[in-house]
């Protein structure tokens, strides 16, 4: 992580961005942070993955063709 910011919101960002690529929708990802980590609040998690997207850590590729947009899938 740049800055060595590991924690944000009791959010781990190092394990989110791990498994972020592998889920195209939010929901799903949240689900499956909740899984493999110790829970989180909906905000916190939001505000967490908000801060990577608006800080270009983590990426939203979106589906090109046949699906919903703004889906968060992809790290860099």
């Amino acid at each position: 992580m740049p800055g060595g910011v590991r924690f944000l919101g009791n959010v781990n960002l190092p394990r989110l961005l791990k498994i972020a690529a592998g889920y195209n929708q939010v929901p799903d990802l949240f689900d499956a942070y909740n899984r493999l980590c110790p829970p989180v609040e909906i905000p916190n998690f939001l505000g967490a993955l908000s801060v990577l997207l608006a800080k270009g850590i983590l990426t939203n590729q979106g589906r090109r063709s046949g699906g919903a947009e703004g889906t968060t899938s992809g790290s860099r």
